[in-house]
């Protein structure tokens, strides 16, 4: 009953995971996943461009594979530095240069945008959460659409570790509030202890300051 989270660490796709490796539609188990209302996050380059097969071997998948399992529109190839939205500046997302970036959902499949670029009269969505069931924050999430040939900066990690383990980030900036007045509280009652001290030290010691004052 409690949503799961998978993250790949690479954008291939294992051949168990789809009905049919040379022709894979919406049956196949990523979608049925989905589905159920859990979400995968995907980095790097187009989603199911690519299906690895147990023996180690890669091969590729029919250009319709994207659209078919997941419901998402055809990519660009395109080299653009993105403009976060409010969700994606929410989970603290860094700004990358997009490079594959979607032109949008086919029908019954929601969409949150993340991160977008625009191409004249046409926006299009470098990252996003395509949702199919339960939240618009949970389902289908793409993030850091370029070239992962290296490790990822600390930045990125921090922010992938964020959109995966809390799912809603008005919940997460509610716990940081939290946890900042809890800080700023303490602060407080740690000042106010000093400052009532030295106000009762003053009080039984007047008559003797006042005292060495005048002298």
């Amino acid at each position: 009953s409690e949503e799961a989270v998978i993250v790949f660490s690479r954008d291939v796709i294992p051949d168990l995971t789809l009905d049919n490796p040379t022709n894979p539609t919406a049956n196949s188990l990523l979608r049925r996943y989905l589905n159920a209302g859990h979400s995968i996050i995907w980095l790097g380059d187009i989603p199911l461009a690519y299906v690895g097969y147990s023996d180690g071997k890669k091969g590729n998948l029919p250009s319709n594979a994207c659209q078919n399992v997941l419901g998402l529109n055809p990519t660009h190839s395109v080299s653009y530095k993105v403009k976060l939205t409010f969700y994606g500046l929410m989970y603290n997302l860094p700004e990358w240069i997009g490079k594959r970036p979607h032109r949008g959902v086919v029908g019954g499949v929601g969409l949150t945008p993340l991160a977008t670029s625009r191409h004249g009269n046409q926006e299009v969505y470098h990252a996003f959460i395509a949702s199919y069931a339960r939240s618009s924050l949970s389902g289908f999430i793409r993030i850091y659409d370029f070239d992962m040939k290296g490790s990822l900066a600390p930045k990125y990690l921090e922010a992938l570790y964020t959109i995966a383990t809390i799912r809603n980030p008005i919940e997460y900036l509610i716990q940081e509030t939290r946890k900042l007045g809890e800080r700023l509280e303490t602060k407080f009652e740690t000042i106010k202890s000093e400052v009532d001290s030295l106000v009762d030290y003053l009080k039984k010691n007047y008559e003797q300051i006042k005292a060495e004052h005048q002298h």
